[in-house]
């Protein structure tokens, strides 16, 4: 990793702490305006389609911050004397977050950027960079009609969206929208959002980290690329990513249920299951034809000490000891 990645990447940490640390929302705008300052040069490659990717993202992230100031000057201005902000401040507020996070209906930014961005960037994109906007939204969710339509629009859009794809950067990053659909519904109902973040987090890397290792980018890349060490590995992260017991993928998504399930958001719990079949389904599309095909052509492989062995072994056991010790 060059020098310079590693300042960048100092500065983003740095903005993200400044983020969950302000008390006040010219300090949470600060860190977010100097986070996305820090991000966009880690998006640069060699090849010229990431431009695109850095406009697009720049675009779209000083869009989220332009509707960020006007609904916090607006609420200084129409805050009544009892403290309450007026209904559309607060939507424009939300909206701003989840224009920066890429949820549903404000997601198509997101797959079109990350199709040309490296596994690196992409990982940080889907992970570390969910941080600082989820923890201003986590502030600001308070309207359960407008939570309900960012966890149902995002749910949906990620299942429905990622069928059709053979762009494993696109795959993931409506993934990434389905996802974000179940932290939303976490951090209205019970606040535990921080957990599946985590959890999301840890199978996304390890995920990453393997595409980047073995170079893989599309899909027929995966049945000819990969000798069977590397297709069991691989085939893991996805199926724990999908969320298919008893990998460690279940846990946040059964967590989300059952939180839902007890605050009597039956009709809600049951459409984001089905959505949650539907991103499963392609999630089974792309690992069936690993196992089975047996090409000729191997030319990449993962040692057993390969630093991917661990976090697969973790993923395939965390669920189990978990409920054992429940």
């Amino acid at each position: 990793m060059r020098k310079i990645n590693i300042l960048f990447i100092s500065v983003l940490i740095t903005s993200t702490v400044i983020v969950i640390t302000s008390t006040n929302w010219m300090g949470m705008w600060a860190g977010l305006e100097v986070n996305l300052m820090a991000f966009i040069p880690l998006i640069k490659t060699k090849k010229m389609q990431s431009s695109t990717s850095m406009m697009l993202y720049f675009l779209v992230q000083s869009l989220g911050s332009l509707m960020f100031m006007f609904s916090v000057t607006a609420s200084h201005l129409t805050t009544d004397p009892s403290g309450s902000t007026d209904s559309i401040t607060n939507t424009v507020l939300t909206l701003s977050m989840m224009t920066k996070l890429g949820a549903a209906p404000m997601h198509a930014w997101l797959p079109e950027t990350m199709k040309n961005m490296r596994w690196f960037s992409s990982g940080t994109l889907m992970t570390w960079q969910k941080l600082a906007p989820m923890w201003v939204t986590s502030h600001i969710l308070t309207d359960s009609k407008m939570a309900t339509i960012a966890v149902l629009a995002s749910v949906i859009t990620g299942a429905i969206g990622g069928i059709n794809q053979t762009s494993l950067m696109k795959i993931l990053a409506y993934s990434s929208i389905s996802h974000l659909g179940w932290m939303l519904s976490l951090m209205y109902w019970s606040n535990t959002w921080k957990l599946y973040l985590m959890v999301y987090s840890v199978m996304i890397i390890a995920l990453c980290f393997t595409f980047s290792h073995l170079n893989i980018y599309f899909l027929p890349q995966m049945v000819t690329n990969l000798t069977y060490g590397s297709k069991m590995i691989t085939s893991i992260h996805l199926m724990s990513l999908g969320g298919l017991p008893p990998f460690l993928g279940f846990l946040p998504k059964w967590m989300a249920i059952s939180t839902l399930v007890e605050n009597n958001m039956i009709v809600i719990t049951i459409i984001m299951c089905v959505m949650s079949l539907i991103t499963l389904f392609y999630y089974i599309r792309m690992v069936s034809p690993i196992l089975m095909l047996n090409p000729s052509i191997k030319k990449t492989n993962l040692s057993p000490q390969s630093p991917m062995i661990m976090p697969t072994v973790f993923m395939t056991v965390a669920l189990p000891v978990f409920l054992v010790l429940q």
